[in-house]
């Protein structure tokens, strides 16, 4: 039984550790990593990160924040990811998903905080099918307030066999780049060219982008293998793309999408 956990806060002199377990892990994904969660400067947000020991071994990890919301104090997973929730190791063992979960709530009755929220990652992202994180959350009465759909493509056998998925007008359009062969799509560095187009595109929502031009040049420089663009052109002239960032070694994000 896993019943010695200990739970420090994170600090930079564990960072290579933290991510080290998290890309052994079940169902960490690049949002869990501190190399992607420091890029935000240290003043944007109240870091209270977590990281969970049992008989000197990482058994777990909770990447999170502090956050002020209605005279409440709330322990959050961290704002500057797009998922976040306890983290465990590639083993699935129900009784360390309870173990951490338990430390993440007494951690938070101590430190006087008036709840907890996580936002936990698409079970596309698990490398092996688990629910033992959701089942431990169930336990002390943690709740969903509100479900998002996520939708995943199976990219098994290559193009041909997704390509056969798709319907209707999709389908044509697809059919007709490929005969008329106008449309060339290529990994790129073109951030700067990108840029103005997204901005475009999510203006027509009342929208604008997560990060800005330079933060996402820094991030696409320190996490080269991790985020990458794939710009469409016609004719030399880019006229889409989409910025996908790979979770983990099981399944990619798509984090923006623009066309002109």
């Amino acid at each position: 039984m896993v019943s010695d956990v200990t739970t420090d806060l994170y600090t930079a002199d564990v960072s290579a550790e933290w991510d080290d377990f998290v890309s052994r892990s079940r169902n960490g994904t690049l949002f869990h990593r501190r190399a992607f969660l420091n890029y935000h400067p240290p003043n944007r947000f109240d870091d209270c990160s977590l990281l969970f020991r049992s008989s000197g071994q990482v058994v777990g990890a909770f990447p999170a924040a502090v956050e002020e919301r209605d005279g409440r104090r709330i322990l959050r997973s961290h704002p500057g990811a797009s998922y976040g929730g306890p983290v465990v190791g590639p083993l699935p063992r129900a009784e360390t998903a309870h173990a951490c979960v338990r430390a993440i709530v007494k951690f938070a009755r101590a430190r006087g905080f008036d709840g907890v929220e996580m936002r936990l990652p698409p079970t596309v992202f698990h490398r092996c099918p688990s629910e033992d994180v959701d089942h431990a959350l169930h336990s002390p009465g943690f709740h969903v307030p509100t479900m998002e759909l996520s939708n995943a493509i199976c990219l098994d056998g290559g193009p041909q066999a997704w390509q056969t998925r798709v319907q209707g007008d999709t389908a044509n359009r697809l059919r007709r780049i490929e005969r008329e062969g106008l449309v060339s799509v290529e990994g790129s560095d073109a951030w700067g060219e990108y840029w103005p187009l997204l901005d475009e595109t999510l203006a027509k929502f009342d929208a604008t982008p997560t990060h800005s031009l330079g933060e996402m040049e820094r991030l696409a420089h320190d996490l080269r293998d991790d985020i990458r663009l794939f710009g469409c052109r016609v004719a030399g002239t880019l006229v889409g793309g989409v910025v996908v960032f790979v979770g983990n070694t099981h399944a990619v994000h798509t984090f923006y999408m623009a066309q002109n």
